[in-house]
């Protein structure tokens, strides 16, 4: 019993020592704890006191800013003592911003306990506070050094960020702590104290880096040598030499950009060598820093790198060359801008504008032809930069060219301004009619008054376009143009040019020139020929679909001719006939004769056309046949007799091509080789090459065996030719075999038949070709719409109204063509609908049958078309449809004026005056409204009727405007 009494004793007295003890421990770590820790265990502590406290310990000047800082983070200590125990060890938000910015501005000194709170907050806060933190530390200054090197160690990259900035805030006090820091530093803090001092700049620095460069871990290597180049002393460049050899190309790269820092040409060499890098990136480094240390030495390791394979190596040494500039440079600038990489190519004339090197102006005009916007936007803005030279090689390059980019090239001229007058002033008198519209425009646009007498000079051209862009020229002078104008006038003038000057003074508005206006009108009286108003022949051309074309097919049977021959040639197995096979198979027929001209020049010594008859007789296949490609190019009648002894004695394909090489010489003389050849023949290859030919030869002989072929020849492509053929010769006697034929199995053999009824014309065939409109083949189907249009039956409108909606667009094209010559206005809605096809020769073709029909329905959905529809044609071809439909479009394109875009007015205007005389009294009745007066004068003006006179000029002098077309713009 008292044992165990005992025993209860010592247990008891063991627990109260334990107790005891943790009671001591946890007092003992109460008293390390930092002052916020202090803070927040004694949330009733007197902040004042605390204040006073540290002063006696560090000296800290605190401020009221710095006790309001602490009193936040106390009040809200307290306020988690309240709700949450468990975060009381926390450190706490700085909540007020505007409180930081007040903190960033005060002279303070902290001690340890403060610098680690804020060192606290540059790792745990958000930015707006690390910020504050990291403002308040650098502020700080020396007693924060090693506490923030310390903390590098353990900080993630982000908070090693904040470090690195406060450090260099903190300015080159840190400098030695950092170097004594390095050898106990892990490599990431390594790395950000390399990059601190780097950035910081102290040449204490250099011993310390320069070891680095050889450091186990890459990322410090990285930073040394970036280091060692911001700092940029000569005592690294060896070092620096060296790590272009590192195992890392990350290494290698920022040596090689550090070395370009440093600019010391011991350099050049080792990153000549550098160009050579199996990595891009050290390659273009490299490039980078020898176009920094600009030695001459690196042209041409530079001009070698412009080959490489990288784009963006090839870019960089275009960049150098703006750098390292040498009469080399300037050559190889010039090469790159035919570069396959358009980047490249941007880079090279962008540095040849910059440098002003007129020698490279020729190939910069070149490139203003270069399908990317923003290399010709780059290439005019050099060309711009050199000015007045580039001026005499642009205007060379508009005179006689119709490129699309020609108004671009005008542009340029315009920016450099008046130093262009003196030679468009001399060339404007040569080149085509638009390089007389550009050069009339850009002296408008110029505005330089010596231009003037030549706009006026140029108001006589016969040609309308031009007359319209000198006035357009001239009222952008303005008031300076009156002058001249009326002296022209008062010289002895045709009658265009009279007009002209009318129309001029019109267009300026001056009402002080009533009386020249009305006294060259009774001018124009005397001087008006008897026929004045345009006559046009109105007659848009239809598109023709593909399917449809003659020229086309019989192209196609050519290609597939050819290529029957280059597979006979790759079996010769020599590298003649396989040179000419792949010159067949190009499908560049210069190509194929320059290469059948040299095989038949190296076979004989003889000249002219004896050299090909005398390799029409070579032994060698490969001759013959490259002689037979000469016969067929030449067309020389010489060659048929040698031609006809190859149809009925050589090898296969050899008279096939023969066969057809006599079809398009056209000699009737081989008629009875080719009917003989179809008699006798097996090859199936030559029989078809001779049906064509005898097509072609149109020898009416020959129609009996056709159409017997056509109608039982076992072989497809015998029947198919034959019956193209018979379309060809154009007899009668073939029409029963053709409409057979178009229920043959083969779909070629259907689509020649097709074509072939329409070249025979005959309406017993209109029936067999409404039904082929629903053939499966949409070739047949197009060449059975076109067929229709040519034999001409409004039988079949409704049928072709209906294929109007086919979904191939050759059957739509070839439809809406053929609606139009056979003329029945049934067809109108559905052509007018025909006007919205996606397909742009769709609506060219539905817009010129309307014409034809000549149906007014169609006047307004084609006025529509002038403005609204984005091609060109389409709107070429409305135009002229209005036309020719006349007076019932006058009064919807008169209203039409109101709506439509500057360019579209001038279309509008054109057609009115093209109309003629029927337009002249509804012009005259529009003046009197305010949205159409101004177009209806211009028109008035170029019809030039005298009856027009007196409402032309009350018109004008009503006008408070000075200028009564400013909008209409010449296209």
């Amino acid at each position: 019993m008292y044992r165990n009494l005992r025993r209860s004793l010592v247990i008891t007295i063991f627990l109260v020592s334990l107790i005891l003890l943790i009671v001591s421990t946890i007092s003992v770590g109460l008293a390390s704890i930092s002052n916020s820790d202090v803070i927040d265990s004694f949330p009733n502590t007197n902040i004042d006191q605390i204040s006073n406290e540290v002063d006696k310990d560090q000296n800290f000047v605190i401020t009221s800013s710095v006790k309001d800082f602490f009193k936040t983070h106390l009040d809200f200590s307290k306020r988690n003592l309240d709700t949450d125990k468990s975060t009381t060890n926390n450190m706490y938000i700085l909540q007020d911003e505007n409180k930081c910015n007040i903190l960033e501005k005060e002279d303070i000194r902290a001690d340890s306990r403060s610098i680690e709170i804020l060192i606290h907050y540059l790792s745990e806060g958000n930015d707006a506070e690390r910020r504050c933190a990291s403002a308040l530390l650098i502020d700080i200054g020396t007693p924060a050094i090693n506490p923030l090197i310390k903390e590098l160690n353990e900080a993630d990259s982000y908070t090693r960020w904040y470090i690195e900035e406060t450090l260099i805030g903190i300015g080159r006090t840190s400098v030695l702590p950092l170097i004594n820091s390095m050898d106990s530093a892990n490599p990431q803090a390594k790395s950000s104290i390399i990059e601190v001092l780097g950035r910081l700049g102290d040449l204490r620095v250099i011993n310390t880096l320069v070891p680095a460069l050889h450091d186990d871990n890459v990322q410090v290597r990285i930073s040394a040598a970036q280091a060692l180049g911001r700092i940029g002393d000569a005592r690294a460049v060896e070092p620096l030499i060296e790590c272009l050899s590192d195992e890392s190309p990350h290494v290698r790269k920022s040596a090689a950009y550090s070395l370009g820092e440093i600019g010391d040409n011991r350099a050049v060499e080792p990153l000549i060598d550098s160009l050579n890098d199996e990595n891009r990136d050290v390659r273009i480094a490299a490039i980078n820093s020898l176009a920094e240390i600009r030695d001459t030495r690196a042209v041409e390791p530079l001009v070698q790198i412009l080959g490489d394979e990288d784009e963006h190596v090839r870019m960089n040494a275009i960049d150098a060359f703006g750098s390292i500039r040498s009469k080399a440079s300037i050559t190889h600038l010039i090469n790159a801008l035919n570069d396959e990489n358009e980047n490249v190519r941007k880079n090279a004339v962008e540095i040849l504008g910059k440098n002003q090197e007129i020698k490279a102006v020729p190939y910069m005009i070149e490139l203003m032809e270069d399908q990317n916007e923003d290399i010709r936007k780059s290439t005019a803005n050099s060309l711009i930069l050199i000015g007045e030279p580039a001026v005499p090689p642009l205007i060379n390059s508009l005179k006689y060219s119709s490129s699309p980019y020609n108004e671009e090239k005008a542009e340029i001229l315009v920016n450099i301004g008046e130093p262009v007058t003196p030679y468009l002033m001399e060339e404007i008198y040569t080149g085509n009619k638009d390089f007389q519209i550009l050069a009339l425009t850009t002296f408008g646009e110029i505005g330089d008054e010596r231009t003037i007498d030549t706009l006026i000079e140029f108001l006589s051209n016969q040609d309308a376009d031009v007359r319209i862009a000198s006035v357009n020229s001239l009222l952008s002078f303005g008031d300076a143009a009156i002058d001249p104008i009326i002296n022209k006038l008062e010289q002895d003038l045709d009658y265009t040019t009279r007009k002209s000057i009318t129309f001029a003074l019109l267009e300026l508005g001056d009402e002080n020139t009533s009386e020249y206006v009305i006294r060259s009108f009774d001018e124009l009286e005397d001087q008006r020929p008897v026929q004045h108003f345009t006559q046009m022949e109105i007659g848009p051309e239809f598109k023709v679909a593909d399917p449809t074309s003659l020229e086309w097919v019989l192209n196609q049977e050519e290609q597939k001719t050819k290529r029957q021959i280059a597979v006979a040639l790759n079996e010769i197995d020599t590298p003649e006939s396989e040179n000419l096979a792949s010159a067949i198979n190009s499908g560049d027929n210069n190509r194929l004769i320059s290469t059948s001209n040299q095989i038949v020049q190296n076979s004989n010594n003889k000249l002219g056309t004896e050299n090909v008859l005398e390799a029409l007789r070579d032994n060698k296949g490969y001759v013959r046949i490259s002689a037979i490609f000469m016969a067929e190019h030449l067309k020389h009648p010489s060659f048929q007799d040698s031609l006809n002894r190859i149809l009925l004695m050589d090898n296969d394909e050899i008279r096939n091509a023969a066969a057809f090489a006599t079809g398009e010489i056209g000699d009737s003389k081989s008629t009875e080789p080719l009917l003989r050849i179809l008699h006798r023949d097996d090859y199936t290859n030559t029989r078809s090459s001779s049906a064509l030919a005898l097509g072609k030869i149109g020898d009416e002989r020959s129609v009996t065996i056709l159409y017997q072929l056509l109608a039982y020849d076992k072989e497809s492509s015998v029947r198919s030719r034959s019956a193209l053929a018979l379309g060809m010769i154009g007899d009668e006697r073939a029409i029963p075999y053709l409409i057979d034929s178009l229920e043959d199995t083969d779909n070629y053999v259907r689509w020649y038949s097709a074509i072939s009824l329409g070249m025979v014309y005959d309406d017993t065939a209109v029936h067999p070709l409404i039904n082929a409109l629903s053939d499966s083949d949409s070739n047949v189907r197009c060449a059975a719409a076109y067929s229709l249009g040519e034999i001409g039956d409004n039988k079949a409108t409704g049928d072709l109204i209906k294929a109007l909606q086919d979904p191939n667009k050759n059957v739509r094209i070839s439809a809406s063509s053929s609606l139009g010559k056979i003329g029945d206005s049934r067809s109108v809605p559905a052509l007018i609908s025909a006007l919205n096809d996606v397909d742009k020769d769709v609506r060219i073709n539905a817009a010129i049958s309307l014409g034809m029909i000549g149906d007014e329905r169609a006047v307004v959905p084609l006025i529509t078309l002038l403005n609204d529809d984005d091609d060109e044609g389409v709107r070429s071809v409305a135009e002229k449809t209005l036309i020719s439909i006349g007076e019932p479009a006058i009064d919807p394109l008169i209203n039409s004026l109101k709506t439509a875009d500057s360019t579209t007015k001038w279309t509008i205007i054109d057609i009115l005056v093209q109309i003629g005389e029927p337009a002249i009294e509804p012009l005259i009745n529009s003046l009197d409204d305010d949205e159409v007066k101004r177009y209806s004068s211009i028109a008035l003006i170029e019809l030039g009727d005298p009856k027009s006179v007196e409402h032309l000029v009350a018109t004008m002098n009503r006008t408070e405007n000075s200028n009564i077309t400013t909008d209409i713009m010449i296209p």
